[in-house]
């Protein structure tokens, strides 16, 4: 606190102690996908919640200046019976930029009914709350919100921020609780959240030869959400490669990894290769011995030809 480390102008966790978790999740959707989940987790004394900065050192404006102030809780089964609602906390500062009071909303003062598993209404400028931080006067005394836009010594600090949580005492270790529509209005700036799961979008692209079912185009996610894609190649084609969303291919099916962000899923198909079973060798004709004359059958027929050449001689004469 009292930092300029602390305006960030969005919202993040504070003061998570003794195993206390605080996430957006969609266990308790609230008006649209998702809400706020505090939970003990079987830690004692825990304290957990979420906190909002606006971005400059005057906050929301002085605590005189704030004109809207509520949010939307609720408590699930299986909490403690002793377990309240979960609270608000306004953090004010000085003009010195000191963290010096802060204003807490509970349920059990304002009469909040404690029904499990039904979302209330915490209107917290309308209600009462109390001076919890440091010593005084004011320390831990019960007063109308309009009572203390009043009083000399909280009226003109700056609501640095706006917290919603619980703990750290009265709650027990099976508590779980969820928050919405968290709204705070003042002179200089105002809140009004609806905690909600982040949405990406899958992009699939199978090109040709293939199918992809989804089909090409793109599929919205939620956070940490992941998709299984079917791909079908056409007759004679293959799965090439796929790739895209940190995902990995078992078979014919590709799943992408947790949702972080938008991102594309890539398919490729490739024709299947033909195999053509080798053709045996042809051995070479055996070469047949082409026949010889010895001496005796060339002089044979050398005096058979001399014979005939006579003969033809005679018959000319």
């Amino acid at each position: 606190y009292g930092t300029s480390d602390d305006m960030y102008a969005q919202w993040g966790q504070i003061d998570l102690k003794n195993s206390a978790t605080v996430a957006v999740t969609g266990e308790f959707a609230q008006d649209g996908n998702g809400s706020l989940r505090l939970a003990s987790n079987g830690g004692t004394s825990t304290k957990g919640g979420a906190a909002y900065y606006p971005e400059t050192a005057e906050g929301f404006g002085a605590l005189k200046s704030i004109t809207a102030a509520s949010f939307e809780w609720l408590r699930a089964t299986g909490s403690d019976a002793t377990d309240g609602s979960p609270v608000m906390r306004l953090f004010l500062f000085n003009a010195s930029n000191a963290h010096t009071a802060t204003l807490i909303w509970q349920g059990g003062p304002n009469g909040a009914a404690t029904t499990n598993d039904a979302w209330q209404t915490a209107d917290v400028f309308g209600g009462t709350v109390s001076q919890t931080r440091g010593a005084g006067p004011l320390y831990n005394v019960e007063m109308t919100f309009a009572a203390a836009q009043l009083d000399p010594q909280l009226a003109d600090l700056v609501v640095r921020a706006v917290e919603v949580g619980f703990g750290s005492g009265g709650w027990g270790p099976n508590f779980v609780g969820a928050v919405d529509n968290v709204k705070l209005t003042g002179g200089v700036s105002a809140v009004d959240a609806n905690f909600e799961l982040a949405n990406f979008n899958v992009t699939i692209d199978a090109g040709a030869n293939g199918t992809a079912v989804p089909g090409n185009g793109v599929e919205n996610l939620m956070a940490d959400e992941t998709l299984a894609i079917a791909l079908t190649p056409a007759d004679g084609y293959e799965i090439d490669q796929v790739t895209g969303c940190d995902g990995a291919l078992s078979g014919t099916t590709y799943t992408t990894g947790p949702a972080k962000a938008d991102c594309t899923v890539t398919a490729s198909f490739k024709a299947i290769a033909l195999t053509v079973p080798p053709v045996a060798p042809v051995a070479p004709a055996e070469a047949l011995p082409v026949p010889t004359l010895s001496q005796w059958s060339l002089a044979l027929m050398g005096l058979l030809t001399a014979g005939i050449a006579a003969l033809r001689l005679r018959r000319r004469n």
